[in-house]
């Protein structure tokens, strides 16, 4: 019955480990000294993204409610030119690409 127990909750893990994966947000700026997000789900305030030993920024999109979120990113204090990005998060962060948005 332990065994049976175990294998189930092993299989359960795996499956919920893949469905609900936190994805991230991720910019490409090496230059930038530090990067900030700021979106709907923030209020617009900024959000810090931290650098990752790949010299990415890094933002952990698991903590953004489901929906559709508009957000920006401001690399060492200055907004990035462009429209609003678009996350769209749900169930395993589902990925659409729309004309000028994006989910990751």
């Amino acid at each position: 019955m332990k065994k049976l127990f175990f294998l189930i909750s092993l299989i359960l893990f795996v499956f919920l480990n893949h469905v609900y994966a936190a994805p991230e947000i991720i910019y490409e700026n090496s230059s930038a000294k530090f990067v900030n997000l700021a979106g709907d789900w923030t209020d617009w305030k900024d959000a810090p993204m931290l650098k990752g030993t790949d010299g990415k920024w890094h933002y952990p999109a698991g903590i953004i409610p489901a929906g559709r979120q508009e957000y920006k990113i401001k690399p060492d204090g200055e907004w990035e030119e462009g429209m609003n990005k678009v996350y769209t998060a749900g169930l395993a962060a589902e990925k659409t690409v729309q004309e000028n948005e994006y989910s990751i």
